[in-house]
């Protein structure tokens, strides 16, 4: 009986979250996975296998850079620095540093757990690289 219960709550959970999607040319550019030789690509994707209903609300350093839903990412040209990646939504916040280095890409995954719970953490480049492939590109609010 829970185990019925637990399916059914995780059907009612993968409701149709969206958020608007950048133009197909930027998606197909962004998944080349090519850094600028003076600045860093961070990709900011949001995967896996409980989503839910919920948006999450990316910042980075403060300034919202947009907003994610399940199978979606961003594609963020940044300069050299440490920057401070959050995610906000219902359910809380995670926040995590990334220093970056010029010509090179690095990949953030955002995911939700039930509660819902926010967690972010970098995955390593093919790892990203597989992740973005699956997703498409949101519309970014820079």
């Amino acid at each position: 009986m829970h185990r019925i219960l637990l399916i059914l709550f995780l059907l009612a959970c993968t409701g149709c979250a969206s958020v608007p999607l950048a133009p197909e040319s930027a998606d197909r550019q962004a998944k080349r996975f090519i850094a600028p030789s003076d600045r860093a690509m961070v990709y900011v994707v949001r995967d896996g296998l409980y989503a839910g209903p919920f948006l999450g609300q990316v910042s980075l350093d403060g300034r919202i850079v947009g907003g994610l839903a399940t199978q979606t990412y961003l594609a963020l040209r940044v300069q050299l620095s440490t920057y401070r990646i959050m995610v906000m939504g219902d359910g809380g916040m995670d926040m995590l540093s990334l220093p970056v280095s010029a010509g090179r890409c690095y990949f953030v995954r955002l995911y939700v757990t039930i509660g819902p719970r926010w967690h972010l953490e970098t995955l390593s480049e093919s790892e990203g690289r597989q992740a973005v492939t699956k997703s498409s590109l949101a519309a970014s609010l820079d």
